[in-house]
């Protein structure tokens, strides 16, 4: 199985804005990651996945799959695209690990524009649109055998949500847990989450799709808490890489079931 450190990746990929615009051969990697005045530091750290992985969309291929990437990529800049990974089609992946706005035309200033994702209606909602584009590929490829893998950009900051759900969670009685816009935009992942379901369901797909439901970190510690879990996202502790995992698999998981043993991301694909 591959893992970031396996593969050279011990910290966060900085984005090519984030290192100055500078064309990727002139890229060169620094001794360390952070500041001198550290007392720990990360090593070298790469600005890409190598093309030479091979990913889930390059080992379904020759089982007749079409691939789709949508939101959040993160592993480099346009030549390490999802398109040059396997990925048939990529929706607003780039090497931005955050969005410059969760509203379209998704634009901020030092950052631009998300050059995978045009502008389509102004004001609306980045979970909203790429959910769009996760429906649409699975209505255009329903009589396929096809691989979606939907990587939101959301809940990362920007913490942004839409004004309507703000307001719904304003409105609840406040709790240990209290960030409206943070919970806003957890809930517009619940709806697209929902939206792909029901799209499976109209389409009778639902019992010959495999859906894997899961995060890449535990919470982010500011908008909220992971109590019972220690510390949050970017920590070793269970509260930084405890994260749900839901599995709807029709004939092999029984609904309802609860796993105990403990799993990790490689088990998907060893």
């Amino acid at each position: 199985g591959r893992y970031p450190a396996r593969v050279g990746v011990t910290d966060w990929i900085r984005a090519n804005f984030q290192r100055g615009g500078k064309p990727a051969p002139e890229q060169k990697l620094p001794e360390y990651v952070g500041s001198s005045s550290q007392e720990l530091l990360c090593p070298r750290n790469p600005f890409w996945m190598e093309t030479d992985e091979i990913t889930l969309a390059e080992a379904l291929k020759p089982a007749g799959y079409v691939s789709c990437h949508v939101g959040k990529w993160h592993l480099g800049m346009e030549d390490w695209y999802p398109e040059k990974q396997g990925f048939d089609f990529n929706i607003g992946g780039c090497d931005f690990g955050q969005p410059p706005s969760y509203f379209d035309p998704y634009y901020r200033e030092k950052q631009g524009y998300i050059p995978t994702l045009k502008p389509r209606k102004e004001g609306e909602y980045l979970t909203d649109r790429e959910n769009d584009e996760a429906v649409n590929f699975i209505r255009e490829n329903r009589d396929s055998s096809f691989f979606l893998y939907m990587a939101h950009y959301a809940v990362h900051t920007p913490i942004q949500a839409k004004n309507d759900l703000i307001a719904r969670y304003k409105a609840k009685k406040p709790t240990n847990h209290n960030n409206p816009v943070y919970a806003a935009m957890v809930h517009s992942v619940d709806e697209a989450v929902g939206r792909i379901m029901s799209t499976l369901d109209e389409l009778n797909l639902t019992n010959n799709t495999v859906i894997i439901f899961t995060s890449d970190n535990g919470g982010l510690i500011g908008p909220t808490n992971n109590t019972p879990l220690r510390a949050g996202k970017g920590y070793p502790y269970e509260g930084g890489i405890r994260v749900p995992l839901i599995i709807r698999w029709h004939g092999v998981v029984e609904p309802g079931s609860v796993c105990d043993e403990s799993v990790t991301s490689v088990d998907y694909f060893p």
